[in-house]
Parts: structure tokens; sequence; C-alpha cells
């Protein structure tokens, strides 16, 4: 869905609304050369206490990503302040040109994994989305006690983009990548 000059939207309506949304991607589906693949890691500091860990885990599991400036999130996890589950809907306002259009589409919470030292979840796209793929973050803690962010990304642009839109599309996903993980990384600074 567009939202044309800023208009108000309720997020958590929105998520009602689509409830019944199905999936367009199935995770570990074959991919090829016509799919974009990002893969990240991002050292968030090291520490022998747990703080570190468990903050960094707290905000994925919150999935507060990205800058609220750039993406506003609703799902019921967020607003009730716990882990997401598997079958869970996000629903997400992306400001694709501020002022002027946003864009508000759905992902589906696919998996989640609560290790001793690995924590994260795999969120799919829903029909209402203008893409199709998957994204996997995980909060890690090594042996010696290094801390990382790792996001892997699996995307390819809907057939009802044009070959513009899509270019545009991929260079507004990349800059969201950036903003997201400088922000995630920023806001554990200070840690407790």
């Amino acid at each position: 869905m567009l939202a044309w000059f800023s208009r108000k939207i309720d997020l958590y309506a929105v998520l009602e609304q689509w409830c019944e949304a199905g999936r367009t991607y199935e995770p570990g589906r074959p991919v090829d050369e016509s799919w974009n693949v990002d893969r990240y890691e991002v050292a968030l500091g090291t520490s022998d206490e747990d703080a570190l860990f468990d903050k960094a885990v707290r905000r994925l599991f919150q999935y507060a990503f990205y800058p609220e400036s750039f993406v506003a999130v609703a799902a019921a996890f967020i607003r009730d302040e716990r882990p997401p589950e598997a079958g869970e809907r996000i629903v997400q306002r992306v400001r694709v040109i501020p002022g002027i259009l946003d864009a508000v589409t759905m992902n589906i919470v696919a998996s989640v994994w609560q290790e001793p030292d690995r924590k994260g979840f795999t969120l799919v796209t829903s029909e209402q989305q203008y893409e199709s793929g998957e994204w996997t973050a995980s909060i890690v803690r090594n042996q010696g006690g290094e801390v990382l962010l790792l996001v892997t990304v699996v995307s390819k642009p809907s057939k009802r983009l044009l070959l513009p839109g899509r270019l545009f599309a991929r260079a507004l996903q990349k800059h969201a990548h950036s903003l997201a993980l400088k922000t995630f990384r920023n806001a554990l600074g200070g840690v407790p």
C-alpha cells in the first residue's frame, strides 16, 4: 500500500486487516543470480558479562532495527514487549520519499531461535510486500565474549516494479541496510 503526503495510517489496524496475507517466500528456497543476497557482520563489542548480549537481543526481539524516522513498525510482540513467535506479522511503513511517499508492507516471522549464545529470527515476505525474500538476523556471542550482529537478506523485487522502480528499490534497500546496522550498533553504546 502506498501512502502519499504523510497520510496518517494506524499500522495496528493494517496489521489486523492483513492478518490472512500469505507468504511469498519459503526459507531455504534455491536462488539464482537474479536474486540479491546481502550478508553483514557487525561487531557490537566484547564483554565477559551478559549485559551487552542481553541488550542486543532485547533490541533485536523488539525489531528496534531501523531509525524511526525511516521505518515505523507495528507487531503484537513489539506492543507486548516480548520475543516474536513464528507466524506473527510485522507491518512496516517505509519512508520512500520523506513527506511525499511511504510504502506500507508486511513480513511474517518464519522462525525464532533462542540458544544460549545465539538468538534471532527470520522474516519472510508476504503478499503485502513489494519484493520476495527473507531477512535473518542473529545476535551471537563467541567464546572470547565478542558479541556480533549477523544479518542475511535474500530478495528479489516484485514483477510489479518496472526496471527504474527495481533499481530505485534496490538503492533504497541498501541505504536501509546501512542505516539499520549503524542505528543498531550505536544504540548499544553505553550498554545497560
